[in-house]
C-alpha cells in the first residue's frame, strides 16, 4: 500500500528525470558537446600531420 511520502517520492523523481532530460536536450549541452568534438579533431589533425612531417623529414635522401 502506498503511503503519502511515496507518492511524494515520485513526484520529486519525475520531476527530477524531466530536468535531467531538459538538460540533456538542451541547445547549451548539444553545444558544449560539439565544441569538444570539434576540439578533439583538431588535435587529431594536428597529431598527424606532425607524425607525417617527422615522416618525411626523417628520411635520408640519396641521390645517384
Amino acid at each position: 500500500m502506498l503511503m503519502a511520502h511515496d507518492g511524494q517520492r515520485t513526484t520529486d523523481k519525475k520531476q527530477s528525470q524531466k530536468l535531467i532530460m531538459s538538460t540533456l536536450c538542451s541547445g547549451e549541452l548539444k553545444r558544449e558537446v560539439s565544441e569538444d568534438a570539434e576540439r578533439r579533431v583538431k588535435e587529431i589533425q594536428m597529431e598527424l600531420s606532425q607524425k607525417n612531417d617527422k615522416r618525411w623529414t626523417g628520411k635520408k635522401t640519396t641521390y645517384h
